[in-house]
């Protein structure tokens, strides 16, 4: 394992976050995990994050972005995939709260289908803030994932529908040519 391993999966969550979460994806005890942070802070690769008790941070984008380029595809999918069932089966409140940041890493591991569902989400859940040009990125996301659906049917129904919702995002958002191109 070690701190390297720790920081290079800290990596595909983000610049900052929750130990908890990456306890949970490294299936690591806190006192071991404890260590490796201790480490990664003493060489000046982590700091302290004052958003929440025990959230870390890259002390530089550089750094969380050099870590995370060095790792394989398919390790970076399998790594977003375990994050977002972490998320999703509820470590933390983010299904309510942040549901892009699990429709981020559903879309990094290539999970369209779930990916969807969680753009969808935070889509609305911005429309209801009005926060229509957050809306609008998050519908796009939404429709950009339907194309990799497997099947010819899942794909024309999922264009639709997040069709829709990318329409009306563009409407609340002023835009109304843009609402009448996506269909």
């Amino acid at each position: 394992r070690g701190a390297r391993n720790v920081a290079l999966v800290a990596s595909v969550i983000g610049r900052d976050f929750d130990a908890s979460l990456l306890a949970a994806v490294l299936g690591s005890d806190g006192d071991e995990l404890d260590v490796f942070l201790s480490e990664l802070a003493s060489a000046r690769i982590l700091v302290a994050s004052g958003s929440v008790p025990g959230a870390r941070m890259f002390r530089h984008a550089l750094i969380q972005d050099t870590a995370y380029q060095s790792l394989l595809s398919r390790t970076r999918r399998a790594h977003h995939l375990s994050i977002a069932h972490h998320l999703e089966t509820g470590l933390g409140d983010a299904i309510d709260r942040e549901p892009e940041v699990i429709a981020r890493h559903f879309s990094e591991a290539a999970h369209p289908r779930e990916a969807i569902k969680y753009w969808t989400k935070a889509a609305e859940r911005a429309l209801a803030r009005s926060a229509d040009f957050e809306a609008v990125e998050h519908a796009k996301a939404a429709y950009a994932n339907a194309d990799q659906l497997e099947d010819t049917a899942a794909i024309t129904s999922a264009k639709i529908a997040t069709g829709v919702l990318l329409g009306r995002a563009f409407e609340s958002s002023g835009e109304i040519y843009e609402a009448c191109k996506v269909l």
